[in-house]
């Protein structure tokens, strides 16, 4: 391959780990959301695979980024981080992670209650500061609110 593609790889491997770190997901459950093996994605991750331009379009819209934030280069990513693509998409990830707390929680589903409203609100606020959180960290905020 030539300089150029490498270059192009290299950058879209660095910028999802840079969502990774932000996201404070693990690779598998990132793997998971792309539609990919967790082998899949470290041998991309790694160089083993091609991290081709139609990958990483598809890593984009299965993780919710907008459309060419993974060759974004480093200086222009402060203005363009994935938490701030969009307040609908760091709402649906918030209310996807609540929701998978909840069921690691085995404690009966609380949508559409009052403390399930305020749960969202707060993580949601939170996340616009620091970024999602871990989900250890939200499974064991849920074990808060619902003991």
């Amino acid at each position: 391959m030539n300089k150029n593609v490498d270059d192009k790889m290299d950058l879209r491997r660095r910028r999802l780990q840079l969502y990774r770190e932000q996201s404070a997901a693990e690779w598998q459950s990132i793997a998971k959301q792309i539609g990919v093996s967790a082998s899949d994605l470290s041998q991309r991750l790694s160089g083993h695979r091609p991290f081709t331009e139609k990958f990483a379009r598809q890593v984009e819209n299965r993780l919710k980024l907008t459309a060419g934030w993974l060759d974004l280069e480093e200086e222009q990513q402060q203005s363009r981080r994935p938490s701030q693509t969009g307040d609908e998409s760091l709402l649906v990830r918030v209310i996807s992670a609540i929701d998978t707390a909840v069921k690691a929680t085995g404690k009966p589903d609380i949508k559409g209650e009052d403390r399930y409203g305020h749960l969202v609100e707060f993580v949601y606020e939170d996340s616009k500061e620091r970024g999602m959180p871990s989900q250890s960290w939200l499974v064991r905020l849920v074990r808060l609110i619902l003991e």
